[in-house]
């Protein structure tokens, strides 16, 4: 018997068929010698099942790393919550400003901040960590601790300003530089701020 690739010879009901190699490349296959009434239905199926198997067995594609997204601030957890915020009593003879909980949509481990003062620059620079995640309209966020300033509004109202203003900034990386006037960002990060304004009675710092 003649082909391409060794033959072997099978009884199958008392009648002797031809198989065709077990393995050969698709040329080979395609020209291998099959002389039963089926030879060629078999060599498509078998030529077909090999090509879907190596499409799916093909190199798979990476996926895409996840978008960087902004932080967030929560107005409903902001104390107080005004931005204009008239001081006419002392809580302990100090004003206290808070943001109760971070939020980030990636799966940050630190969220970063930093306080600072028209009137008195910087006040506070750190960072909190991801303690838990929640969702908010349907979209995951990663919840962070909260952050807080105490002032003395004595220590301007004494320098004869009645008006300051407080910045609260936070970013999902560490700030390249923080000043008395500004936080400077990352390259490739998100910073976001809340502001008060604080106006403050006559008579805060003579009660």
């Amino acid at each position: 018997m003649s082909g391409t690739g060794d033959m072997r010879v099978e009884t199958i009901r008392g009648e002797n068929r031809a198989s065709p190699p077990l393995f050969c490349d698709i040329e080979s296959f395609m020209a291998c010698d099959v002389h039963d009434d089926n030879g060629w239905a078999w060599r498509w199926i078998v030529l077909a099942a090999g090509l879907i198997g190596a499409t799916a067995c093909g190199p798979v594609e990476p996926e895409p790393p996840e978008p960087n997204r902004a932080p967030y601030i929560p107005p409903d957890r902001v104390r107080p919550d005004r931005r204009l915020v008239d001081v006419d009593t002392l809580n302990g003879g100090v004003v206290e400003l808070e943001v109760t909980e971070l939020l980030d949509p990636n799966d940050e481990n630190q969220l970063f901040y930093a306080w600072i003062g028209d009137q008195r620059g910087i006040q506070r620079v750190g960072n909190v960590d991801s303690v838990d995640t929640t969702r908010i309209n349907g979209d995951s966020y990663h919840t962070f601790q909260a952050v807080n300033l105490r002032i003395n509004p004595c220590d301007v109202v004494g320098t004869g300003t009645r008006h300051e203003t407080i910045w609260l900034y936070v970013s999902d990386r560490r700030f390249e530089d923080v000043s008395n006037d500004r936080a400077v960002p990352r390259t490739g990060a998100f910073v976001v701020s809340r502001t008060w304004v604080l106006a403050y009675a006559p008579q805060i710092c003579t009660d």
